[in-house]
């Protein structure tokens, strides 16, 4: 990991999960503000992508002990940028425990997937930082005035990530309405007939 690509291929792919399950979370519900459930397709995948998902928040609380670990003999920037991380992994950690005890609660969601963001983009920050692309200057990593700077940077990110998750929010919520309008009677009772049959399933 100690390189620019180390840092930023790890911040793409929790970037890619936190769009991901802003997306779904904010579609599960949608769809059950208007009581539809359209969205799932198949509940078989849909358990499936919920396994590996589980999985891959397992995954997630490893790094955080790897990172706590790897800023043993470091300068102080580096340290601060890898503390940073540690935080949001332990959060994470935290509200996907939370999570488990308070099913379907979607701030608790929301929250997960805000996170996660701000772990991707957090990545891309510690990888300007410690690795500048060629041509860039180095930043000092032990001035003390840069340690303040992050600060303010990471507060910044994850502002930027919550207002890209509330526009996923109006995006997704137009799209849900939208689509419900346009379904023609017939589309209607299917639908309904769908909702009855999930509801079986449930009871069973």
């Amino acid at each position: 990991m100690g390189s620019f690509r180390g840092h930023a291929l790890p911040g793409i792919f929790f970037f890619i999960m936190g769009i991901w399950w802003s997306i779904k979370i904010i579609l599960k519900y949608n769809c059950k503000k208007q009581k539809r459930t359209f969205y799932l397709g198949s509940k078989a995948l849909f358990h499936r992508i919920e396994i590996l998902e589980g999985i891959i928040v397992l995954g997630m609380a490893l790094t955080g002990l790897i990172f706590y670990n790897h800023t043993h003999g470091r300068d102080m920037l580096d340290i601060f940028v890898h503390q940073l991380l540690v935080l949001v992994i332990v959060l994470t950690g935290l509200v996907a425990f939370l999570e488990f005890l308070l099913r379907s609660n979607v701030l608790l969601e929301l929250l997960r997937a805000s996170l996660i963001l701000l772990q991707g983009s957090w990545f891309w920050q510690i990888a300007f930082v410690l690795y500048p692309l060629g041509g860039h200057p180095s930043w000092d990593l032990l001035d003390h005035d840069n340690v303040f700077f992050l600060t303010i940077c990471f507060c910044w990110h994850y502002a930027v990530n919550l207002v890209i998750i509330g526009v996923i929010y109006a995006f997704t919520t137009w799209l849900v309405k939208s689509r419900l309008k346009r379904l023609c009677p017939s589309d209607v009772g299917l639908l309904k007939n769908a909702e009855r049959e999930q509801e079986s399933e449930d009871e069973m």
